[in-house]
């Protein structure tokens, strides 16, 4: 909370990221869409956000009922905000590979897409590839293979749900 008021006393707004590899994230401990959707808010009302991350990976990224759950949370979220006139950005963070996002991450981008969540952006996770580079590569080669095919995917992603950007706004 001190962290998150120095933040703001300095001008900035802070973006709170719920989820990440350790612990249990909200979205698997909450079993309801409503339980969940005020954990979200709690924390959001409480700080007066105006983004938040949601870093899915471990176990959430394998939870198919903690992907719906989350989807239509934030969905929710992202409707209450509209109606009281406030901001309220959506960041997803989400593991990558060389070859691009794996199945379970898209699943993700595609469940936030289909509760028409308004995704801000996409973080991808270039520093905790399953394997090092092969011998010969390099990580830069790795991170740049990553973002380019995560780039083709967003690219090819995106218009199934009506969205336009050009190939710059996905980057």
């Amino acid at each position: 909370g001190s962290r998150i008021a120095q933040v703001q006393q300095d001008g900035a707004q802070p973006i709170v990221s719920f989820g990440g590899q350790a612990h249990t994230s909200l979205d698997v401990a909450c079993t309801s869409v409503s339980s969940l959707t005020a954990a979200y808010q709690s924390v959001i009302s409480a700080y007066h956000l105006t983004t938040i991350d949601l870093d899915v990976e471990g176990a959430a990224l394998d939870n198919f009922q903690a992907e719906q759950r989350r989807a239509a949370a934030v969905s929710d979220l992202e409707r209450a905000a509209q109606a009281a006139h406030r901001k309220l950005a959506i960041w997803l963070t989400l593991p990558v590979e060389p070859s691009g996002l794996q199945g379970a991450a898209i699943s993700v981008i595609e469940s936030m897409l289909r509760d028409r969540v308004s995704i801000a952006g996409i973080n991808v996770m270039t520093m905790d590839f399953a394997q090092a580079p092969a011998a010969g590569s390099t990580m830069l080669a790795s991170v740049e293979s990553a973002l380019r095919a995560a780039h083709g995917q967003l690219a090819d992603l995106f218009p199934r749900y009506g969205i336009r950007l050009s190939s710059q706004q996905i980057w």
